[in-house]
């Protein structure tokens, strides 16, 4: 992560404490340090105080990751998973929820999970469930790498962007847009990411391929920017909602803390 110029580096350092202190190995490069081990970063156009570093960060395909989950669960686990079903209402009943009403029919349940990300809201309101939650649009567009493709991801906090190495690509995502309900995605602002990528790290990626993949998504945001995990005041009703862009971060222990609040029952 490039900290610009001007950074509180003394903010920084408590931060590295913190992570530290939960086994999240992290350090303070300075901006020598950083050219030196990194000499591909050297072209970035501003002034960086420093940059923090954590070796152990990885990179995945949340949605590959989904998929292999999903199936090991429906071979080991008896997970029944039905894809392309609409959920419409909750079923609920004198203040305890019995199922849910879907494309599919009803489905009879003794604890249902709303992890339904932006739509939960529409799920949640009718029964009397507050979840401030609200979509936030972000962007990202995969590419060829190119000659010079950092070894790591790289996160700058000036333009709020970054490039991750996938596969022989590079992912590169940004921006935030307050958009409200609309589900439009916006041509503009996947050029104007590629514009800024281009215009800071020209060789990191093959801008003008034609095989780009540019993707747009809302992200399920809170007022604190925490995740609405747990029971409900509904009997039998659970949240795992709202986790902003950490979805795949925060997923196995969020996951976990909802399975948790299941067992005990609140």
């Amino acid at each position: 992560m490039l900290l610009p110029a001007g950074s509180n580096l003394a903010a920084a350092e408590e931060s590295i404490e913190l992570k530290r202190a939960h086994g999240c190995d992290s350090s303070l490069l300075s901006i020598d340090n950083v050219r030196e081990r990194f000499p591909e970063l050297q072209h970035f156009p501003l002034p960086y105080a420093g940059a923090l570093y954590a070796p152990g960060d990885e990179v995945g395909d949340a949605r590959i990751f989904a998929h292999e989950l999903t199936c090991w669960l429906e071979q080991n686990r008896g997970l029944e998973w039905q894809g392309g079903v609409t959920v419409d209402e909750l079923d609920v009943r004198r203040g305890v929820v019995r199922g849910v009403k879907s494309s599919a029919g009803d489905i009879a349940a003794d604890a249902v999970l709303v992890c339904l990300g932006v739509e939960s809201c529409k799920v949640l309101r009718p029964v009397g469930v507050a979840a401030p939650i609200y979509p936030l649009r972000g962007y990202s567009v995969t590419l060829p790498a190119g000659p010079a493709t950092p070894s790591v991801s790289v996160t700058d906090m000036q333009r709020r962007i970054v490039f991750s190495k996938m596969n022989g690509h590079v992912r590169i995502a940004g921006l935030a847009d307050f958009v409200g309900d609309d589900h439009a995605r916006d041509a503009s602002r996947i050029k104007s990411l590629l514009e800024t990528a281009r215009a800071i790290a020209p060789d990191y990626a093959e801008y003008r391929a034609a095989d780009s993949a540019p993707w747009a998504g809302d992200r399920p945001m809170t007022p604190n920017s925490r995740p609405l995990v747990g029971a409900t005041k509904v009997a039998g009703l659970y949240l795992n909602c709202g986790h902003g862009m950490l979805g795949w971060t925060l997923a196995a222990a969020t996951g976990k803390q909802a399975a948790a609040a299941i067992t005990r029952g609140h």
